[in-house]
């Protein structure tokens, strides 16, 4: 039977690593052909921008594995029951509950990869995606301006060039700073010009009007300049400023921020207390994923009922969980509420777990209940 185990165990890693290298690259792809229309061909932009698609792979394997784990569990048991092979091993007296042991053991190997990927991996990952994207995203420079069209080189900041005269002058400028949550601010000018000083570079803006829009009392100012200089490393400053408490900081170094008490607000507290519970749900849920998908299949088989039935059913159910949990974030983070809010997604998938296995232990002891129930 152990031979059995690793056999199963080898077809399951092998499924999830063609699945991660599928999933992965078409998210790669997708992310590393968003900047190249937008940078200049010079070594400098193409490194920058290589090196910033490298650091994106563990944001799309982070989005990728819980998905992949369990298509991994569905179609490796699927292929099992078709083959015939777990119909032998039942035959011989093995009992369904038995045949989960390396599905478990994947499980258990998902739920390391993951928390090494959430805890470690990711963090840093981000952290330097960021540090590449600001040095990208303030050299106005290496970007291809082009008249007539809108260029967003941050969310929340809109650059619309009308104009680009033959001497490489701007005409008709619109940019727009919508990062702060307190104030909107839009530069209209009819003239301006790129300036590169040091190792910042300037929109020089001439004959122009300056609007600042509060949300909150709906109310707009308007001001008017000759001329003014706009640096484009401060319309960054919605990543440069992102604080050292939230996703761009591994595990370790929150828990070491919560120990020594460096964080004043508690607003800052609440944040890494999420970031750090966020994490270790994302581990569990990937490993109650990898094994509900073999669960699944099981039942299925056990009670002689179709298998896409069963797999969509578990499908829906997994789901279902990660959106519950999307949301019990959300609403932690923003209310402030207990932690304890993020763990419902979980509590509900050990539920469905352990409900799966009682009937794949001892489906006659349901049927059973059932026709007694019906007395």
């Amino acid at each position: 039977m152990a031979r059995f185990d690793y056999y199963v165990i080898e077809r399951l890693l092998v499924i999830f690593g063609l699945l991660i290298m599928t999933l992965v690259t078409v998210i790669w792809i997708n992310l590393a052909a968003r900047g190249f229309t937008d940078f200049f061909s010079n070594t400098e932009a193409i490194s920058l921008l290589l090196r910033y698609v490298m650091y994106e792979f563990p944001p799309s394997l982070f989005q990728s594995l819980p998905l992949a784990a369990f298509i991994s569990s569905v179609f490796v048991t699927c292929r099992l029951y078709d083959e015939r092979e777990l119909n032998t091993v039942l035959s011989a007296g093995v009992s369904p509950a038995r045949l989960l042991r390396p599905f478990a053991v994947f499980s258990v190997i998902m739920a390391v990869l993951s928390s090494i990927l959430a805890h470690e991996i990711l963090p840093s990952s981000l952290s330097q995606a960021a540090e590449i994207k600001i040095r990208m995203q303030a050299d106005i420079s290496q970007y291809r301006i082009k008249q007539g069209k809108f260029l967003f080189p941050i969310n929340g900041v809109a650059i619309f060039v009308g104009e680009i005269s033959e001497t490489g002058e701007l005409i008709d400028v619109f940019i727009h700073d919508a990062q702060s949550q307190e104030n909107e601010i839009t530069y209209f000018a009819n003239t301006a010009s790129i300036i590169q000083s040091g190792t910042d570079t300037f929109f020089e803006m001439h004959a122009g009007t300056i609007q600042v829009w509060n949300p909150e009392s709906r109310n707009a100012r308007t001001f008017s300049f000759d001329s003014i200089r706009l640096s484009l490393s401060e319309l960054a400053q919605g990543i440069s400023g992102a604080p050292p408490t939230g996703k761009y900081t591994t595990t370790i170094q929150l828990w070491k921020q919560l120990q020594l008490a460096k964080v004043a607000e508690s607003s800052d507290i609440h944040e890494i207390k999420v970031q750090i519970n966020r994490r270790i749900v994302y581990s569990i849920t990937t490993a109650i994923f990898a094994i509900i998908g073999a669960l699944a299949v099981i039942t299925s088989e056990t009670f002689r009922i179709s298998q896409w039935l069963s797999v969509t059913g578990s499908t829906i159910a997994i789901v279902v969980l990660y959106l519950f949990g999307e949301f019990a974030r959300e609403h932690t983070l923003n209310n402030e509420t207990s932690v304890l809010l993020m763990y419902i997604p979980v509590v509900l998938g050990f539920s469905t777990l352990l409900l799966l296995i009682g009937i794949v232990q001892n489906p006659f002891g349901l049927h059973s209940f059932r026709l007694r129930s019906t007395k």
